[in-house]
């Protein structure tokens, strides 16, 4: 199984977590009270922290990178070299056009993996193994098992089938993306994202009626990017989504040929339409 977060990771993170918490509320209360502890050594421990959560970002983009930079047992780790003794296997060459699928992926609900994480998680997960080549990826695990130790938290689906947010924020994504035509040619959409940070990622799709859809989504454990999308034309309806909060849009800007966004920690998706459409 491609885990995304391995029980050390885990529990690195859930530290790292409570100290930025920690740090943040005594910085706060320094700046409050005129404190005189030494603001110097808080800074540095501060910045060490951010480092270490700034190493989590990016999960779902780096497993299902095909390259020997991967950090998990992904596709080089497998066919680069062999998983056990590490022979040599295809060239990166031929690992850039190598057929690849996901046959089961995903991570449990625990410590600092919260239900709202998983499924924010898993959005990114889908994308980006899209993005990167996988033509499917199989998550384990639709509905969590009940005949089987260990396994009562990977489900988009509790064992009542009461739905976790995985399951509502996927729904989400799908609705808005759907689409039962097809495209005989698609089209082209110029449109550039302005000094785009290392975490956010795009993903442009095409509607069979014509009109584009432009995912974008940042993988930032806390905080935000603040990016502008730059179009090459003035479309004729630009319509924003938000997966996480529901299937209608939450902005439609006019007459605009950019606009911003603030991503963190999921996908927003764009539907662009030209006149006609």
């Amino acid at each position: 199984m491609q885990q995304l977060l391995d029980a050390q990771a885990k529990g690195v993170l859930l530290n790292s977590r409570a100290a930025y918490d920690l740090i943040s509320e005594w910085s706060q209360f320094q700046d409050a009270t005129q404190s005189i502890f030494p603001k110097e050594q808080l800074r540095d421990l501060y910045y060490k922290v951010e480092q270490v959560l700034s190493s989590f970002n990016d999960k779902t983009w780096d497993a299902a990178d095909p390259t020997a930079a991967s950090k998990v047992d992904g596709l080089f780790g497998n066919f680069g070299v062999t998983w056990a003794r590490r022979f040599r296997g295809y060239t990166q060459q031929q690992l850039n056009t190598l057929p690849r699928v996901t046959t089961e992926t995903g991570t449990n609900i625990e410590g600092p993996v919260t239900e709202e994480i998983h499924g924010l998680n898993l959005m990114n997960l889908y994308l980006a193994q899209f993005k990167r080549g996988y033509a499917y990826t199989s998550v384990y695990l639709l509905r969590d098992r009940t005949d089987e130790d260990g396994n009562q938290s990977f489900g988009f689906y509790r064992a009542d089938y009461s739905p976790r947010k995985a399951a509502i924020y996927l729904h989400n994504l799908m609705t808005i993306l759907a689409d039962n035509g097809t495209l005989a040619k698609p089209g082209h959409l110029d449109f550039a994202i302005a000094n785009q940070p290392e975490t956010v990622h795009e993903l442009l799709l095409q509607h069979s009626e014509g009109a584009f859809q432009l995912i974008v989504w940042d993988e930032r454990l806390r905080g935000q990017h603040r990016v502008t999308v730059q179009l090459g034309v003035t479309p004729a309806s630009v319509r924003i989504y938000d997966p996480t909060i529901g299937i209608e849009p939450v902005r439609t800007p006019t007459n605009v040929s950019s606009f911003e966004l603030a991503l963190s920690d999921h996908p927003i998706v764009i539907a662009i339409s030209s006149s006609g459409q």
